[in-house]
């Protein structure tokens, strides 16, 4: 393994994020000792602002997620690495716990997974499924953690290591706060997802039903369900009680269901253009 310096080199990924930049490296200040920013061909003030808040940016052409991640970590200089959507911001309090976790646990874990508290149209969404939403250790050693570039939406981390630990504190993650920017985002990954899927062959259909590989792919065990949208939807908003967050619960557990009837209705329709090219 390389030597790495001692400290944190927080690692983020950009497109047209002026909105959010500013108050990204602000708050990751408190913890970083370098702030990385590739940007994936912004046309708005990204660059410049990074840059003039004391970032170290990478201008990538934009390869998809998990490879833009990867050109990150791959730059990364010290012995932690942070990894953070631009829309992310970080606490006093989770700063310091970072700190002493890093520094008085270093020995015992290689990784710790930080909890994210999603705020949806100006609302913390605390149930459906939304929170602690800890998919991946989003702190780990520099050398041991990488992105599976087979995905082309919802990336993963991989940890080389099973010595992973939790913080307590949350990143409050400032997403979707109007209608018009969940559209947005929802239109862009439902064609992301349902073209990954296509590569995969992940179709719900009699032949796929019984080919027992498919099955290992748990993504394709999800989109197997009969009534993928319904399920989805009572998966939120009553299994993992959503109707508790009022009215915006209500909206997200809706606004999932639509998200998986979307990427079916697009899969279908990739699958009737390959049809007919074919």
């Amino acid at each position: 393994m390389n030597e790495y310096k001692e400290g944190i080199s927080v690692v983020t990924i950009t497109m047209n994020e002026e909105k959010n930049i500013i108050s990204f490296i602000n708050s990751h200040k408190l913890v970083a000792d370098e702030i990385i920013v590739v940007d994936g061909g912004s046309n708005d003030n990204t660059v410049k602002i990074a840059k003039e808040l004391g970032a170290r940016v990478k201008e990538n052409k934009w390869p998809g997620y998990a490879k833009q991640w990867n050109v990150g970590i791959k730059n990364a200089r010290y012995k932690w690495i942070l990894i953070g959507d631009a829309d992310h911001i970080i606490s006093e309090k989770l700063a310091n716990e970072i700190k002493f976790m890093i520094y008085n646990f270093s020995e015992k874990y290689d990784a710790f997974f930080i909890p994210r508290r999603n705020i949806m149209f100006g609302k913390w969404v605390k149930y459906g499924g939304f929170y602690p939403d800890i998919p991946y250790p989003r702190l780990f050693k520099n050398g041991l953690g990488y992105f599976d570039e087979g995905n082309l939406v919802h990336e993963k981390l991989i940890i080389n290591s099973d010595k992973v630990g939790r913080v307590k504190n949350d990143i409050i993650h400032n997403t979707f706060m109007n209608v018009e920017t969940y559209i947005d985002k929802m239109n862009k990954y439902t064609t992301l997802e349902a073209k990954m899927l296509l590569e995969k062959n992940n179709t719900y259909n009699i032949r796929n039903f019984f080919n027992k590989k498919l099955y290992k792919d748990k993504s394709f065990i999800r989109r197997s369900l009969p009534l993928r949208p319904i399920v989805v939807f009572i998966y939120r908003y009553f299994l993992k009680l959503g109707f508790l967050d009022g009215k915006i619960g209500l909206y997200m557990a809706t606004l999932s269901a639509i998200y998986e009837y979307i990427t079916t209705m697009k899969l279908w329709q990739y699958n009737q253009e390959l049809k007919l090219k074919n």
